[in-house]
């Protein structure tokens, strides 16, 4: 078990291309209280590009410890930790700080209880969770923010009461004395400073002082004076009345009648107090809570609570709704790139283009950060939220002029069909989340129709990723290893290790199941080394073989993006040389164009330590990507290899081979060696020898083989493949 805290750094990258133009955000400290370190790496990973420093404690004692110490803005917390209950961190009384509460066994009581406790969110564990976890955390830390000011909007009115006590207790209010017989009024001098109007200049008649009241509270204000008079009820309203230099001002009036000796009323006496303030500060503390501030939309409780009365409503009369989830695709490019106060204008922009474009008819609410969702209400069928969802798409294609810049913006929508199988809110958000992603997926700029089949998908990837924890623990990855041939003389160049998982239940899977999710997770790195060791180790076993070209025998190991931004990995690839006691020119390392091209300060420090190391650089999967030449002088790599996208097509038509052999003659001219992947057919072989390709590998001379079918490869008579002759002329 993890005993000590950990402290871990999201990482902040400026892509605004100018140095020095941009104040860099205020980072916020938020504290993860988990003894679960591979959710703890997930929080990472969604939170690195987000101004955030990240502290990890996993027990309550340590995050106690913490909080004293760097004293969190905002507390991620699972429910249960080694020695308690996380909900134990929450202080009684009024909260210090916005705690959100997770678990990966939600249940309604749970829930219940945590917010009891003072819990400001409370949320289940799953790969949408994490994946969502940078608006989770916006969110949580801006509804505390409103949460704050509503409290102290609250503490303001109250003190604004007291003051009015003791207004009253110093006689400072407006009195005003009518004469019910004449109908005249008498306003003591204050009343008329009230209203700044100077004496004689309100006629002192009750007509008079009504048609200064506001039109919409007037039938209220003459109701409360007949309750009062007819049937001796309290008269106390607040009411708006036309000021002389502000226009309407709030008031609180309250009066009380004056009876004569028949029990008759002769004269009603009251006074009007100022509440203007308090109003404004009532007004304002509705609109925090029901409206974001910035776009003047429904915020994420309003249309909860307009979810849950559509759902009501549909379950009364049959009545349809539908419920769309947008999410903005890469707009925080925007925000990086030209700050936040053009992102803001720009999500002003984008909700009155949208609400304009649907009409009054739907509600469109802002969840926070690039997130809208919208209800729309009494339709027929899915053929009305899908046309809106076109239409959305169609409104957003058009260019947003903003600060001398024209910005575009497309959005992935989700979209949920009502249904009696869902009876909560909660439950229509979270399959209208479940088909935005999967629209995103699928190449954002377009919309997706939940379906029942994408929840048993997201179900199925949470277990996946639950059984990925125990995977490497519980020895069940396997280093697989593809031999990799001369297509000179057919002689063995050496092999390709490819780590595959022997899952308990579903057999032996390839890394494009679990590769994804181990990245997700951070396991990536963990299961990397693994792969990195045994290979040193197996490569050392088949050099000490007595077979002649042994000692020349080399072992390419594949590194993901994760690990050259780890500035442990050099360490790591000289740890397992000497555990393996190979020579370091006998192992390569492949790495993708991608990692290159971002060409961050720390894949390049990487690259440099590892070249000085003297291993092997490979540029894997070549021609696929970005397609930028430059990489291959600034960085030192020994070797290409040629997409088997590229190899796959290559019988079809002179164009793949141009751009084959284009590949070949730069690794030609730049003294690389180039190696071809995914060689299927001896169609595919003789044109890649007449092209002058240094080596191959793929199905024709072998599948990925376990260890001990390599063994006997090498103790064979001879290897089972042939490349034939070599031709007399080579093209190019």
């Amino acid at each position: 078990m993890y005993v000590g805290a950990v402290h871990l750094r999201c990482r902040v990258v400026d892509r605004s291309g100018r140095d020095g133009e941009r104040e860099p955000a205020r980072r916020r400290t938020i504290l993860v209280v988990d003894d679960d370190a591979g959710h703890v790496a997930l929080i990472a990973r969604a939170l690195e590009d987000a101004p955030y420093t990240l502290e990890r404690a996993a027990s309550l004692r340590e995050a106690r410890e913490l909080i004293e110490r760097v004293s969190p803005e905002l507390l991620l917390v699972d429910l249960r930790l080694p020695d308690g209950v996380g909900t134990e961190l929450i202080p009684r009384g009024e909260p210090r700080r916005p705690v959100v509460v997770m678990t990966s066994h939600g249940s309604e009581q749970a829930a219940v209880d945590a917010m009891r406790a003072g819990a400001l969110d409370y949320l289940v564990k799953s790969p949408a969770t994490f994946l969502d976890m940078a608006h989770i955390v916006e969110r949580a830390l801006r509804e505390w923010n409103n949460l704050v000011e509503r409290r102290r909007v609250e503490r303001a009115l109250r003190a604004s009461e007291d003051r009015f006590n003791l207004a009253v207790q110093g006689t400072s209010d407006g009195v005003w004395d009518w004469h019910l017989g004449t109908r005249e009024v008498y306003y003591a001098p204050r009343f008329l400073e009230l209203l700044g109007v100077e004496e004689g200049a309100l006629a002192p008649s009750i007509d008079s002082l009504l048609g200064r009241v506001h039109p919409e509270d007037r039938v209220a204000v003459e109701a409360a004076i007949d309750a009062h008079l007819d049937r001796g009820e309290d008269y106390d309203v607040e009411l708006r009345i036309d000021t002389r230099f502000d226009g309407y001002r709030w008031f609180r009036s309250r009066a009380q009648a004056i009876w004569d000796d028949e029990g008759r009323p002769e004269r009603m006496v009251g006074s009007i107090t100022d509440i203007h303030e308090s109003k404004q500060a009532e007004a304002r503390l509705n609109r925090l809570a029901q409206r974001d501030e910035l776009t003047g939309l429904p915020n994420r409780a309003l249309f909860m609570a307009l979810l849950e009365g559509e759902i009501a409503r549909a379950q009364s009369s049959g009545a349809r709704f539908a419920v769309l989830f947008l999410d903005l695709d890469r707009f925080k490019l925007v925000n990086e790139s030209l700050g936040h106060a053009v992102g803001d204008r720009m999500l002003v922009s984008i909700a009155r283009r949208v609400q304009g474009g649907l009409g009054a008819r739907h509600t469109i609410a802002r969840f926070g950060g690039d997130e809208l969702m919208i209800l729309m209400r009494d339709v027929s069928g899915i053929e009305e939220p899908e046309a809106a969802a076109r239409r959305i798409h169609g409104l957003l294609s058009q260019p947003f002029k903003l600060g001398g810049h024209s910005l575009f913006v497309t959005t992935s929508i989700g979209i949920v069909l009502s249904s009696s199988a869902r009876t909560r809110p909660e439950e229509y958000l979270r399959d209208a989340d479940i088909a935005m992603y999967h629209a995103k997926n699928i190449g954002k700029a377009r919309h997706a129709v939940f379906d029942a089949s994408m929840h048993t998908r997201v179900r199925a990837t949470l277990q996946l990723h639950n059984d990925l924890r125990h995977a490497l623990d519980g020895g069940q990855f396997e280093v697989h290893y593809q031999p990799i041939v001369s297509l000179a003389d057919g002689r063995l160049h050496g092999f390709e290790a490819l780590v595959r998982w022997r899952h308990p239940t579903r057999g032996l899977l390839s890394p494009g199941v679990f590769m994804p999710l181990a990245e997700e997770t951070g396991l990536v790195i963990p299961l990397d080394r693994w792969v990195l060791q045994r290979a040193c180790r197996q490569l050392a076993a088949w050099q000490a073989l007595e077979r002649a070209d042994a000692r020349s025998l080399r072992v390419s190991v594949n590194l993901s993006g994760h690990q050259l931004s780890d500035d442990t990995l050099v360490d790591a690839v000289r740890a397992a040389l000497a555990d393996g006691g190979i020579e370091p020119s006998t192992l390569a390392l492949e790495i993708t164009e991608g990692i290159l091209v971002s060409g961050s300060d720390e894949a390049r420090r990487t690259i440099d330590g590892l070249y000085e190391l003297g291993v092997e650089l490979h540029l894997d999967d070549f021609g696929v990507g970005y397609s930028s030449l430059s990489y291959l002088h600034r960085f030192p790599i020994h070797a290409l290899k040629i997409d088997r996208s590229f190899i796959g097509h290559l019988a079809l038509g002179d164009r793949e081979s141009a751009i084959v052999q284009t590949i070949i003659v730069l690794g030609r001219h730049l003294n690389m060696r180039v190696t071809a992947e995914g060689v299927e057919t001896p169609q595919q072989l003789a044109r890649l020898q007449a092209l002058g390709c240094t080596s191959a590998q793929g199905y024709l001379f072998a599948r990925p083989l376990p260890a001990a079918k390599v063994d006997a490869l090498l103790t064979a008579d001879a290897l089972p493949w042939d490349v034939g002759v070599q031709p007399e002329e080579r093209d190019g």
